[in-house]
């Protein structure tokens, strides 16, 4: 399970706005968003409210960088940046739509089966790595 925040860096203008944030105060500053990467679809953007304007980053880390920056704003995995709130680096803000923590899943193609997969298997039946891939890891720490 991944439990997002939503935040801002403290001198944006949503950080000392009243709470909670609507749809309607947060689509008026650029969200930030991880780009997708996708080959075979059309890329997508999550969490971002249709009309808001948005800055595109690499990775989540790039993400979490940009929002600490003050350069947009948007949810962030809690784990991720735990150290960053309570340093005050960024600032959690309560939404009027909260985001749902997400169930994340791992999937692999049936017809394949070989020494890479069996080894892969191996690796995420690791109770640390298992987590670590999931939750990631707060590199501000």
């Amino acid at each position: 399970m991944v439990e997002w925040v939503f935040a801002v860096a403290p001198r944006h203008p949503l950080a000392s706005v009243d709470e909670p944030l609507t749809r309607q105060r947060i689509s008026s500053h650029r969200g930030v968003a991880v780009a997708d990467s996708s080959r075979g679809t059309a890329g997508r953007a999550y969490g971002l409210v249709g009309g808001q304007a948005s800055l595109a980053v690499p990775t989540m880390r790039a993400k979490i960088l940009a929002q600490r920056e003050g350069l947009g704003v948007g949810w962030l995995p809690r784990h991720r940046v735990a150290s960053l709130l309570k340093r005050g680096e960024l600032v959690e803000k309560r939404t009027a739509d909260p985001r749902e923590p997400n169930t994340l899943y791992v999937a692999w193609r049936g017809d394949h089966e070989g020494r890479a997969l069996e080894w892969w298997l191996d690796q995420l039946r690791q109770p640390r790595l298992a987590k670590r891939l999931v939750q990631g890891m707060d590199l501000f720490a």
